[in-house]
């Protein structure tokens, strides 16, 4: 039997109300603990699984949350609120006509969930009725496909459909399990049946295993939905997957606003972080809230596995989400943790019937609100574009299709950059409630088609149907701003681009943040915190703690600015109350600077913490130190001053550096602004 961590739903008032005041209020939680490590224990034991009754007024949380995301101090002023607003009046639903398609895209949930026709699940289902008819008459006569074969379970269906024509005499025995006739583990039914069609020889290997070849449990059927994401990534994996002593599954029922009861999952080969079961069930709720719209899911499933496409963070393979195991451990920094959580958690919504720079761009948008709202981390792009040639949305759209499916080319992924920078902005410009609107009308009609509007039927959702959920009862004004977005990321006219930074100088564009940096000693190289899009003159503040007594180890940590060109600056500060400033030219090959000097005021103190402020203008910097000025700044001999990207950095390796794997640097207060001569008095003789 697979190992549980934990399992069930707590029903405590008290627990019902924490949760809820966290999930309503997340900018007001207390710091977080400790992580703690979800080790895999024999025996099943149930702890809270909080399940909020609806909550208006935020309350602040108290020390104890269960949800350990951090947000020390309030975000800024423009911050949304991920919670459902409580004074939005949603705009009323558009009549709509079901979009033809070849698989049927209806709107789930409480618009609509129909009964669709089982023929037209695959053409598989034909070959069924030929060829093997009496298995077509027992798919049909299952309860949950008799009473009328809903939206929701057509994928469960017609992985039936599958397992039945390539899954030779096993399907007669799968026919058996009783969470079959009940319906129940739909993504291990939606999974298998692809197993069986693209991977024969993993699929013998599965059904013919000592673990289920006396039948498969409930908790043996969650497994199921990896098997195919291992046989189609890493087949290695599944000698490890089906060994009930190598994996850990930890379980937790919700009950969601508009869902209802809903089963969070997640499976591990190794231990994970308590806190990512938290992490989840905020991403799973506050994007239902946002959307207004229940999770299409009844079981949502996190495998932190090595089974997915190289070089990506996280997929959302509908029957589940995979991430690298980093993503369940402290290797990562918090930041990128939670938005890829939030970006796989909303491809529930946002998978089909877009252009790609949707289908990416509004998971990457709600990845960004989730963020923001977590830890303060600024409502704006979560990462530099990766080909920033590319001016527009339209002009990605027009390249040929074979060129953006060749390997490598990851230019493709900047179609999602793009559509992320373009909500963004209107979220900027309409504000929290027409945005909403707008953003829940476009994705209905992602899912069926409006009439009423000017866009041609049946084709994937793009710009022209963005206008129009966007424009409707909208005033002339909002209308006007609608155009101003489209124009800046769809046509490319720079010139059109909204300012949506803040009109008070006082106001910051980031932070206050918090955060920690993993230590990865053995990677060769600094870590870095998720780099932050920066332009112009600014002022940058942040608080680092000191990672270690000086007994144990001595430690480096400070500021990094890169521009457009590549060429980097680092600003560090260390344990000997030294700092040294150095920067790579990429024009002239070259290193510069990198001296260390006297930095007086440094603390040094074992869990002391040094303030670092520094502020930009132009080519020249102000660095000053627990607010004791230290040195002026030239960063012309480098690079251009049009710095780009700003992260944070800690370097751990080097002499004297005894850094652990698993231990991090911790910060917070993170905060930029804009420069302006009123936020702080330079020195006098320059």
């Amino acid at each position: 039997m697979y190992r549980i961590v934990y399992k069930g739903i707590q029903e405590s008032p008290a627990a019902i109300l924490l949760l809820g005041i966290v999930v309503l209020a997340l900018g007001c939680q207390q710091p977080p603990p400790a992580p703690m490590v979800a080790t895999a224990t024999p025996a099943v034991t149930v702890t809270a699984a909080a399940t909020p009754a609806p909550i208006v007024m935020p309350m602040p949380a108290p020390t104890n949350t269960p949800v350990p995301i951090a947000a020390p101090t309030p975000a800024p002023t423009s911050a949304p609120s991920l919670a459902p607003s409580p004074t939005a009046t949603p705009m009323p639903i558009p009549t709509v006509v079901p979009r033809p398609t070849s698989t049927p895209t209806p709107i789930p949930g409480p618009l609509h969930d129909p009964v669709v026709n089982i023929n037209d699940l695959s053409s598989r289902v034909m070959v069924l009725r030929r060829e093997m008819p009496e298995r077509e008459q027992q798919i049909r006569e299952l309860p949950w496909i008799a009473d009328g074969l809903l939206y929701s379970e057509y994928r469960a269906a017609r992985g039936l459909v599958y397992l039945a024509v390539y899954g030779g005499d096993y399907f007669p025995k799968f026919l058996e399990h009783p969470w079959v006739v009940e319906g129940r583990n739909k993504p291990a039914m939606e999974a298998l049946g692809p197993l069986a069609r693209y991977y024969p020889e993993d699929f013998q290997k599965v059904v013919n295993h000592p673990t289920i070849s006396d039948g498969i449990t409930d908790e043996e059927a969650v497994i199921f939905p990896t098997l195919e994401r291992a046989a189609k990534y890493n087949r290695g994996l599944i000698k490890t997957l089906l060994d009930p002593e190598k994996v850990i599954l930890e379980e937790r029922n919700i009950d969601l606003p508009l869902a209802g009861r809903v089963q969070l999952v997640i499976i591990r080969t190794q231990p994970g972080l308590a806190r990512t079961m938290d992490l989840l069930e905020t991403a799973v709720r506050t994007i239902e809230g946002f959307m207004s719209l229940p999770v299409p899911r009844q079981q949502v499933i996190y495998f932190f596995g090595d089974a997915m496409s190289p070089g990506a963070r996280g997929q959302n393979a509908w029957y589940l989400m995979v991430s690298a195991p980093g993503y369940d451990s402290d290797k990562r920094d918090l930041h990128e943790i939670i938005y890829v959580i939030a970006h796989e958690s909303a491809h529930y919504y946002w998978r089909s019937g877009t252009k790609a720079w949707i289908t990416e761009g509004a998971p990457s948008f709600l990845g960004v609100l989730q963020t923001n709202a977590s830890t303060g981390w600024p409502l704006r792009a979560h990462k530099n574009r990766d080909c920033p040639s590319f001016k527009s949305i339209a002009e990605l759209e027009s390249l040929d299709p074979a060129v953006v499916r060749i390997p490598g080319f990851s230019c493709k992924y900047d179609l999602g950059d793009l559509g992320e920078r373009m909500f963004l902005d209107l979220y900027h410009v309409l504000g929290d409630t027409a945005f909403r609107e707008g953003f829940r009308r476009l994705y209905i009609l992602s899912r069926s088609d409006d009439p009423g509007d000017d866009c041609e039927d049946g084709d994937d959702v793009g710009i022209c149907h963005v206008e129009a959920a966007f424009k409707a009862g909208a005033s002339e004004e909002a209308a006007e701003k609608v155009d101003q977005v489209i124009a800046c990321w769809y046509q490319g006219d720079k010139a059109a681009c909204p300012d949506t930074g803040p009109t008070d100088p006082l106001t910051p564009v980031l932070g206050p943040a918090k955060g920690t940096i993993p230590h990865q000693p053995d990677d060769g190289r600094s870590e870095k915190s998720e780099e932050f899009e920066l332009s112009g003159d600014a002022m940058i503040e942040v608080t680092f703690e000191n990672p270690y007594p000086l007994n144990k180890s001595h430690w480096i940590y400070g500021l990094a600015l890169r521009s457009s060109t590549g060429d980097p600056h680092r600003i560090y500060i260390s344990s000997r109350k030294t700092w040294s400033h150095s920067y790579y030219s990429v024009e002239k090959e070259q290193y510069g600077g990198g001296r260390w000097q006297e930095a007086p005021g440094v603390d040094v103190s074992e869990g002391g913490e040094n303030h670092l402020r520094l502020i930009k203008i132009d080519d020249t910097g102000w660095l000053y130190v627990n607010n004791r000025f230290i040195s002026k700044i030239q960063f012309s001999p480098g690079n251009p001053p049009n710095t780009d990207e700003i992260r944070l950095v800690v370097k751990d390796d080097g002499r004297d550096l005894n850094h652990q794997e698993g231990d991090a640097t911790r910060y917070r207060d993170f905060t930029i602004w804009k420069w302006h001569p009123s936020l702080f008095d330079l020195p006098k003789d320059d």
